[in-house]
């Protein structure tokens, strides 16, 4: 749970950064990507999308979850997900608090500091601000064999300090820059892939989108000793 946690809260700036951008080609060397990226970061203030979201870890196997996904700048998000046996989760941010509800337990995890998640507070800050990606990733393009559609760019980023992530892998439309893809890696080396489809940006959505109350009968916990 908190690594799935932990990830969400890395892709919400991610996710974030990247409109659509005109391009005829794809980018020659990463550096031209990472500025595409890093120029167009400030424009987009929020994004709704459709998303396929695979876990794979060692102990754990394969699990998969598709949902809808509505993020809004700064760090605010909602993840209302679904598994194929119908077992589903939500989880809402807005940016301080975290709620994460599953309903087949009736079951409220209270995270009452975003980064107790799971998540690195200092890699959240700085995922935030993409505008300095080259000053605190390594970052690579992606060989074109490893990315599954030849009309797909990616780049390959490793923290330069210490993370609970060894790498994120970020893959966009050769053609817009558009976002397809995130993938986590932590260093357990457990994989957390998102895959996003009928990406909107830029909607007008109320911030109390990403708030939360728990439904009657529901056992309420605080999570952040967990």
């Amino acid at each position: 749970m908190k690594r799935f946690a932990a990830a969400l809260a890395v892709l919400v700036p991610l996710a974030l950064a990247v409109p659509a951008i005109a391009a005829e080609e794809g980018p020659a060397t990463v550096e031209e990507l990472v500025t595409e990226v890093e120029k167009a970061y400030d424009d987009v203030s929020s994004l709704k999308a459709d998303f396929v979201l695979v876990t794979r870890s060692a102990a754990m196997g394969e699990r998969k979850e598709r949902g809808k996904v509505t993020l809004k700048r700064p760090k605010m998000m909602r993840w209302d997900s679904r598994t194929p046996n119908g077992q589903g989760s939500l989880f809402v941010t807005d940016g301080a608090k975290m709620w994460v509800y599953t309903p087949a337990n009736a079951q409220v995890l209270v995270f009452n500091d975003v980064s107790n998640a799971g998540a690195s507070a200092g890699l959240v800050d700085l995922l935030d601000n993409l505008g300095n990606m080259d000053e605190y990733f390594d970052a690579s393009l992606m060989e074109p064999q490893s990315l599954q559609d030849k009309k797909s760019v990616g780049v390959v980023l490793k923290p330069k300090s210490e993370s609970q992530f060894s790498e994120i892998r970020l893959v966009f439309s050769r053609k817009k820059y558009e976002l397809e893809q995130v993938t986590t890696v932590d260093v357990l080396g457990a994989e957390t892939e998102i895959s996003f489809s009928q990406v909107r940006v830029n909607q007008e959505i109320a911030d109390g989108e990403f708030s939360f109350t728990a439904p009657d009968g529901a056992e309420v916990i605080n999570a952040d000793g967990i």
